[in-house]
């Protein structure tokens, strides 16, 4: 199956390049009808503690009742380790259901978010495209009917 994302309806400008690439992405994969949920992992394979590199990233989509895709939240995280214990903490969320935006400082309204995002987004872009920086992989889940 191939999944077409939404391009509209976010309360945050979204480019049409960082919607291409996610597409692009989610496309590489099969999809079963039955997914409700995917999560694009990217990961930087040579990001850590002490080398630094690029931070992993999770975008959350859902799928619609009318079987329209759209981004439900993304995740930027950055490594808090200490020693040989790794652990990864939110750096940055931008949660479209809950209209939140998570920082390393708190949590806002996503108002407060548009030249983060815009700025976020484009980075994310080159990193991916121009850099080569990140592995994907892709988590599926789904919700079963329940009568």
């Amino acid at each position: 199956m191939t999944i077409k994302l939404n391009t509209t309806g976010y309360p945050l400008e979204i480019i049409t390049p960082f919607i291409n690439m996610l597409q692009e992405k989610i496309n590489q994969y099969e999809i079963p009808d039955e997914v409700t949920h995917i999560t694009l992992k990217f990961t930087d394979p040579k990001y850590g503690e002490r080398s630094g590199g690029f931070h992993p990233t999770d975008v959350q989509l859902e799928k619609q009742t009318d079987g329209a895709w759209r981004i439900a939240a993304l995740c930027d995280y950055c490594n808090f380790s200490h020693g040989k214990h790794p652990h990864f903490a939110k750096d940055l969320e931008f949660d479209f259901n809950r209209q939140l935006y998570h920082n390393i400082c708190g949590v806002f309204s996503i108002d407060e978010a548009k030249e983060h995002f815009s700025s976020w987004q484009t980075n994310m872009v080159f990193f991916i495209q121009e850099h080569k920086a990140y592995d994907t992989d892709i988590q599926m889940h789904w919700t079963p009917n329940i009568r």
